[in-house]
């Protein structure tokens, strides 16, 4: 893989322990980052499917970053300590920053539980 890859669009990010993102890049590959344990992880492949296949203990010519650069229960991610890791890997959109507690995260089930229907029941899941 030519590194840096170019990440242009963001699917899913956010979380702490573990902090991911998932999103697409320039050329249409899976993009997926994670941070847990304090171990970054991050790699692009074909598709999702070979993401979730993959066996993160082999080389593979997909895996952009694997570094153990925390402590053993460390999860929360930060610009400031992770990004220069990255610098060189991977190229994120100019707007978007690593931050934990700035994410979005469009799930279409958010909320419903707290949304009651007509009759005063949660809805059914």
């Amino acid at each position: 893989m030519k590194l840096p890859i170019k990440v242009t669009k963001i699917e899913w990010c956010g979380g702490a322990c573990p902090y991911q993102i998932e999103g697409n890049t320039e050329n249409g590959d899976y993009f997926y980052l994670r941070y847990r344990g304090g171990q970054l992880r991050a790699g692009a492949w074909p598709t999702h499917k070979e993401f979730w296949n993959r066996d993160w203990s082999k080389e593979s010519a997909y895996n952009i970053i694997d570094v153990q650069c925390g402590e053993p229960l460390d999860g929360m991610i930060s610009e400031e300590d992770h990004r220069p890791l990255l610098e060189g890997k991977i190229i994120f959109p100019d707007d978007f920053k690593l931050q934990y507690d700035d994410y979005s995260h469009n799930d279409p089930t958010d909320g419903l539980a707290d949304q009651p229907t007509e009759d005063g029941e949660p809805p059914e899941l």
